[in-house]
Parts: C-alpha cells; structure tokens; sequence
C-alpha cells in the first residue's frame, strides 16, 4: 500500500513540474511575443522614417533640378529675344533715319514697321508664355501629340542650336497620348541640352543631333542622338546616379540625367535608357549616345 501511496506521489510530482513547466513556456512565449511586437513596431517606424527621408531627399533634389533648369532657361531667353530686340531696335532706328533723311514718314513706312514690331513682340510673348507653361506644375494627366510636345520643346531651344552650329534632324510620327506634358518637356530639355553641352565640349567640326518619335509596341517613344562619341564604358552604369556628372562643377550639377529617369519612371510610368550607336549622317560617320523615352500608350 505504501509503495502505490509513493508511486503517486511520484507521479503528481511530475504532474506538478510539468505543470510549471508549461507555465514558464507560456510565459516565456509571451515575453518572446512581446518582444517581436516591440521590435516588429521599432522596424516599421524606422522603416517609415527611411522613406520619409527618401521622399524629403528626392523633393530637395527635384527642387535644385528645377532651380539648375531655370538657370538654363533663363540662359535661352536671352538667346531667344537678342535677336528680335535687335530687330525691333534696327526697326525704331530706320524711323529716325527716315525722319532727319525725308523730313516726314510715310504712311506706307509706318504701316510695314509697325508690322514688323508687332510680329516680333507677339514672338516675345511666345517665348514668355512657352517658359511659363514649363515651369508650371501639371496637375492631372492629359491628352497631347508627343510631336507638338517635341516641337514645343524644340522652340524654345532653337536659338541655342542655332547659335552653337548643330545640325537638328527631326523625325515625327504622329502619336497622341494621356499622360504629364509639362513633366516630358523637362525631361526632353535636359536630354537635348545635354545633347548640346557634350557636342560644344568636343568642339566637333559637324555637330549633329537626330530626335524621332516612333511607335514600339505598346509604347510610344522619343529618341534623342547625338554625335558627340557616346557614354564610356565605364561610366555607363552610373550615367542616371544622382550628382554624377562628367562636366566641370561650373558647368552642371549631375541631376538632369538622374531627376529625368526619376521624372519617367516614377512621374510618367515610362522608360529611360541608353545606347551608344554608330550611324551616317550626310554620309558623314557618326558615333554618339541615343537617349530613349518608352511611355506606355494604355493609360
């Protein structure tokens, strides 16, 4: 009898520690789970602060762009009205020239000059409301012609092609889509504008620069090529970095490439890339950097 009274007792024993044991487990368990609450809310919160920063960083840096291209633009306006300024004032000149040779002007005179005020003024007032319309914000998608948007771009920097002898050859396929109009022609002036800078750098006998617009697919597309030798090896993976630039500090910031790959893919849905290629032009040959625009034609 006593031996079964000890063999119980034995067993509630370890009923007993068990028992306890289960209760530290839990206990334990508990304990771990708090624990992987607190830290999985410690992650998340920092996780947040990372992309809060991110997000504070990537507003900085859109501002400089935006801050580096009204510098540039500032730049075109000048090269832009010099010549209709000098128009208008050879124009006011003739009439005082007229005045002391004949003594009177005619009506005939009057009517060809103000004339040609007036069409050179109404150019000026072009060129304002074009760079006003640029540095307006969009603020919903819209439908456009990607060749009309070409166009306008290229308007504005007509002057500077002009005046630093490039060759513009332009290929236009007609292609409506819905997407920011305004973010594109940011994109398109520091693609042409690099263009530009990377042919007066060479300082090339011929300077030339190639733009199409072409469907692909389920894309419509923008190339921009230029002849100025095209991107080195070496530095072709970090072309699109931010503050990477070949030029001199005064020259650039090293945000136009990374803010116009930010600006497509991120703004615009689309895709930035780049090719060296090899071609003729005039049967002149030619090796440079193609810069290509993909914007989906759905919207």
């Amino acid at each position: 009898m006593n031996e079964h009274i000890t063999e119980l007792q034995k067993w509630q024993q370890l009923f007993e520690q068990e028992k306890a044991s289960k209760q530290e487990i839990q206990k334990l368990l508990e304990l771990k789970n708090t624990e992987l609450l607190e830290l999985t809310q410690l992650l998340e919160n920092r996780v947040k602060e990372e992309v809060e920063k991110n997000a504070h960083k990537e507003r900085i840096l859109f501002q400089q762009s935006k801050m580096a291209s009204m510098g540039e633009m500032i730049s075109n306006i000048a090269h832009q009205w010099r010549q209709p300024l000098q128009a208008i004032g050879i124009t006011t000149q003739k009439l005082q020239v007229l005045q002391w040779t004949q003594g009177t002007i005619s009506d005939t005179d009057i009517d060809e000059m103000v004339t040609k005020v007036s069409a050179q003024l109404e150019f000026l007032s072009k060129t304002i409301d074009d760079f006003r319309n640029f540095f307006r914000p969009d603020k919903a998608k819209g439908f456009f012609h990607l060749d009309r948007c070409v166009k306008k771009t290229l308007s504005i920097l007509d002057a500077t092609l002009t005046n630093k002898g490039i060759t513009l050859e332009c290929d236009f396929t007609k292609i409506e889509i819905y997407n920011l109009e305004n973010e594109l022609t940011q994109v398109l002036i520091n693609l042409i504008k690099n263009a530009i800078d990377i042919l007066v750098e060479k300082n090339l006998e011929y300077k030339h620069i190639k733009i199409s617009t072409y469907l692909q697919e389920e894309y419509a597309c923008i190339s921009i090529l230029d002849n100025g030798g095209g991107v080195p090896k070496d530095i072709e993976e970090k072309i699109f970095e931010p503050y990477f630039t070949t030029k001199h500090q005064s020259q650039g910031t090293g945000l136009g490439l990374y803010m116009s790959h930010e600006i497509v893919h991120k703004h615009l849905n689309g895709i930035l890339s780049l090719e060296n290629m090899e071609y003729e032009s005039d049967m002149i040959p030619c090796k440079g950097a193609c810069f290509t625009i993909k914007l989906p034609l759905k919207n």
